[in-house]
Parts: C-alpha cells; sequence; structure tokens
C-alpha cells in the first residue's frame, strides 16, 4: 500500500509540465495529496509524505500552476506542512518542507488570509531558535525566504513582521555575526523586501528609525558583496525612493559620499543590470531636486567630491567606451543639463582645467552625444530627456554648442 502510494505520487510528479491534467483532476490530486502528507494518518509513513511534499513542490513550481484550484485546500496545507517540520528527524526533510512552505506562500500569494500569514510569521523564531545546532544551520536560509515571501504576502500589513524581520537583518547582515558567511544574502534579500512593501500611509517615527537604522550595515555590504551588487543596489534604489531627501540631508552626508566614493571604482567594469539601477537611483536623486536648487547643488557637490560625475564624463568620453554604456551614462548627464547647465560645464572644465583641452573635450562631449541619439538611444522617453538636456546647453551661451542647432531643430521635429 505505502509503496503504491509513493508510486502515485512519482507519476504524478511526472505528469506535471505536460498538460494532461486537467483542473477537475488536479482538485482531485489536491485531495490525494492533502491525505498522504496528513501526520495523523497512521498508513503514511515519512517516505510517502516527503514523496507527497515532493508533488506538491512540483506542482507549485510548475509554470501552469494555477492557484485558484489550490484556494480551497491552502489553509490544510500550510498547518500539515508546519506539523511536518517538526516531525522530521533528518536536516535535508526539514529543509525540503521549509522550502515547500516558502513556495506555497510565494504562489499563491494574494490567497492566503491575513490571520493565516500572520500565523505563518510565528513558525519563524520558534524553529529559528531549534536550529542553532551545527548541522541545521542550513534551515535558517529557508526561514528568512519564508520571512521574506510573507512579507510580500502581507503587503501593507507588513508592519506586524517588522520587529522579527529588522533584528534578523542585522544578526544576518552585520559582518561581526557568526552567521554573515552563511546568512547574508538571503539577509539582505529581506532587507529589500522589507523596504519595496513598505506601506505608504505607516507613520510610527520608531519603526522608521529601525529600518533607517539599518544603513550603517550598508557600506560594509557595498564594498563586500559585489557578486550580487544588483541586489546592494535595488536595497539603496528603495531606500531613495522611501526616504525623500535622504541622499541631500545633512546627516548622511558622509554616508552617501562613501557609498558614491565605493561606486565611482565600480562603475567602470559594472554589468549592465547594476548600472541600469544606478542609472535608475541617480534619475530618482536628481528628479527630487527639480524644483530646490539649494537641494541640487549638495547633490552636485556629493557627485563631484566622491568623483562619481568626473568619472561618468570621463566614460562618456572614452572612444574604447561600449555606446550602449555611455548612451545610459548621458541620461544622468541630460537631467542634469536640463537643470542648470552651467554646472555640467564647470565639471568637463574641472576635468580639463587647460583651455584647449577644455575646449576640445567639450566639442567631442556634445559630438558623442548626438552619436548616441541616432543609434542607441530608442526610447521615447530617454530621447525626449536628451533632447532637452541637449537644448539645455544653448542656456550656457558656449558657442560650441550652436555649431550644431541643425542636428538639434530635427531632433526636436522628430
Amino acid at each position: 500500500n505505502k509503496i503504491l502510494k509513493r508510486r502515485v505520487c512519482l507519476l504524478i510528479n511526472e505528469w506535471i509540465g505536460l498538460n494532461v491534467i486537467n483542473d477537475e483532476n488536479m482538485d482531485k490530486i489536491y485531495k490525494l495529496l492533502q491525505n498522504l502528507i496528513d501526520p495523523s494518518n497512521p498508513i503514511n509513513d515519512r517516505v510517502v509524505k516527503l514523496t507527497a511534499i515532493q508533488t506538491l513542490k512540483t506542482i507549485l513550481t510548475d509554470w501552469d500552476f494555477k492557484k485558484q484550484i489550490i484556494k480551497p485546500y491552502l489553509k490544510d496545507f500550510t498547518s500539515l506542512l508546519i506539523k511536518l517540520v517538526g516531525e522530521m528527524e533528518f536536516t535535508e526533510s526539514k529543509l525540503f518542507t521549509l522550502n515547500t512552505i516558502a513556495d506555497l506562500i510565494y504562489k499563491t500569494n494574494p490567497l492566503i488570509s491575513i490571520e493565516e500569514l500572520e500565523e505563518l510569521v510565528s513558525i519563524v523564531p520558534k524553529f529559528w531558535d531549534a536550529s542553532n545546532d551545527s548541522n541545521e544551520l542550513i534551515l535558517k536560509n529557508s526561514l528568512l525566504r519564508i520571512l521574506k515571501n510573507l512579507i510580500v504576502s502581507l503587503n501593507d500589513n507588513s508592519p506586524t513582521t517588522w520587529d522579527l524581520a529588522i533584528p534578523l537583518i542585522k544578526a544576518c547582515c552585520s559582518p561581526q555575526s557568526e552567521y554573515y558567511a552563511m546568512l547574508s544574502e538571503d539577509g539582505y534579500e529581506l532587507w529589500l523586501a522589507l523596504l519595496q512593501f513598505y506601506p505608504i500611509n505607516h507613520n510610527d517615527g520608531a519603526e522608521d528609525a529601525m529600518i533607517q537604522s539599518l544603513l550603517e550595515l550598508y557600506i560594509n555590504a557595498l564594498m563586500n558583496q559585489t557578486e550580487i551588487l544588483p541586489l546592494i543596489l535595488e536595497i539603496l534604489r528603495s531606500y531613495t525612493l522611501l526616504v525623500p531627501g535622504l541622499v541631500v540631508a545633512d546627516n548622511t552626508r558622509d554616508f552617501i559620499r562613501g557609498s558614491f566614493k565605493i561606486l565611482t571604482k565600480y562603475i567602470g567594469n559594472m554589468r549592465d543590470d547594476s548600472l541600469d539601477i544606478l542609472i535608475s537611483d541617480l534619475e530618482i536623486t536628481i528628479m527630487e531636486s527639480y524644483h530646490d536648487l539649494n537641494q541640487f547643488e549638495k547633490l552636485l557637490s556629493l557627485l563631484m567630491e566622491s568623483g562619481l560625475l568626473p568619472k561618468i564624463i570621463s566614460m562618456i568620453l572614452d572612444d574604447e567606451q561600449s555606446p550602449i554604456t555611455v548612451g545610459k551614462l548621458l541620461l544622468i548627464i541630460a537631467r542634469i543639463a536640463y537643470i542648470e547647465p552651467s554646472n555640467l560645464i564647470q565639471a568637463i572644465h574641472y576635468i580639463y582645467p587647460d583651455e584647449t583641452q577644455f575646449t576640445t573635450n567639450l566639442k567631442k562631449f556634445t559630438t558623442v552625444w548626438y552619436a548616441r541619439m541616432d543609434s542607441n538611444i530608442g526610447n521615447p522617453r530617454n530621447r525626449k530627456i536628451h533632447t532637452l538636456g541637449l537644448t539645455s546647453l544653448l542656456r550656457t551661451g558656449q558657442v560650441v554648442f550652436f555649431q550644431d542647432m541643425s542636428t538639434l531643430i530635427s531632433l526636436w521635429i522628430s
């Protein structure tokens, strides 16, 4: 009987993904799996239960998974899986079951009720404390993943997890922590989820301060986690969106300058995904300054002091630089030029103090910019931003910008 049950699960596991199971039969499969996973059923041994969990995980991760069919069974599946974690003896079995719980939460969002999600939150500290044995530390990765998915599913109700999530982020992402080597990446993903699902109408100053206190861990992440740089940059971008004026605030000036200095070292060798996030973050920061010239001057000062803006200009003027990369970097230049073009001229003059070099490179700068407009900037939004930036350069009165008027006019018309 047990052998047949296991074989049936393995057969279903093979059928998933072949589009041979209709919705009616899938409903019957959920009923079967619910029965096979049930710890109170003495007929099912652990092998049968684990095989049933494997089948459930395969269904959840299938491309054609339909969450509405599993909805009536969600509450039972979550409670049964939680019971099974405590029943399992081997670390691998516990890990597999916890990963299935994480997938269940993620794939069925937002069908699980708030009450059930909050109950699931309570299992994290319970199993966290129970997995301190060196052989079970790997379980903490799955617990962090579960907590991250719970934050995503809770959405506006995510602050209920903060008392648990914030200390865990500090424990995982602090270089001095015993968990840093193994859990830091999952900790950063949890940190990002906490920021991305921060409720707009939340007004608790103490909790806001707790989230901002995590920034003390950021410089280390930026310096030492280059293999997950897109994730680390996403965290900074989320803070920029979440805390308006953060970049130019007096109490964060040293932090931002330090971050920009590190990014200056990285930007020349960044992968496209990291560069896209950095460009987006800088765009957001510049746009915040559109109607506040004093704020814009502070931002420009940070970009110059850190060397990030001179590095961007040097990369644009580098003949060996990828045209696609130059096109992306010019978007930042366009934003700056639109607000105050004279500051851009001063930045180029700072890099090339010799008048002859300055004039030559200023001409080359506009030539490169127009060349990229022809071939590498096709997005209508970005073309508009670039055209506004190029047009704003005329306000400086520099003769070199009036020498390409026919090209600029054609951009206006197009």
